[in-house]
């Protein structure tokens, strides 16, 4: 074996230091208005629609964040409801920054969508503290 390993992991299951997960929910009410959101570590007020965006929305850290990495997004839809080809159901993330980054729901045909009221959006999202 020989020689020691000088390698010392500062977190459980990763090789970065001081890393920080941070999740959120956000429901979805009429015409894709943002009617409420649970999340840590983002600023009051900290995720908003973004009026000019069909389905984008905005997250804004509550600390700047470097080597930000989207881990999921997902749609929760409401029970019994169906999801159509014109709802904006297929999430993705844009404009990543250490700021804070965007949420841009489509449609099938990868159009600009809003989702439909009753929606929910969960992410998770980590990043290292400056």
């Amino acid at each position: 074996m020989g020689a020691k390993d000088s390698l010392a992991l500062t977190d459980v299951g990763t090789y970065r230091r001081a890393v920080v997960e941070i999740t959120g929910t956000l429901l979805i009410g009429a015409a894709g208005a943002l009617t409420s959101f649970v999340c840590e570590g983002v600023r009051s007020g900290g995720i908003i629609k973004t009026a000019a965006e069909t389905g984008r929305y905005s997250v804004t850290f509550q600390r700047k964040l470097r080597n930000v990495r989207i881990k999921s997004l997902t749609l929760i839809g409401p029970a019994d409801a169906a999801l159509t080809a014109t709802d904006g159901w297929f999430l993705s993330a844009r404009n990543v920054t250490a700021s804070g980054f965007d949420i841009q729901a489509s449609q099938v045909s990868l159009a600009d969508a809003n989702p439909t009221s009753g929606n929910s959006i969960h992410f998770v999202i980590e990043g290292q503290l400056l």
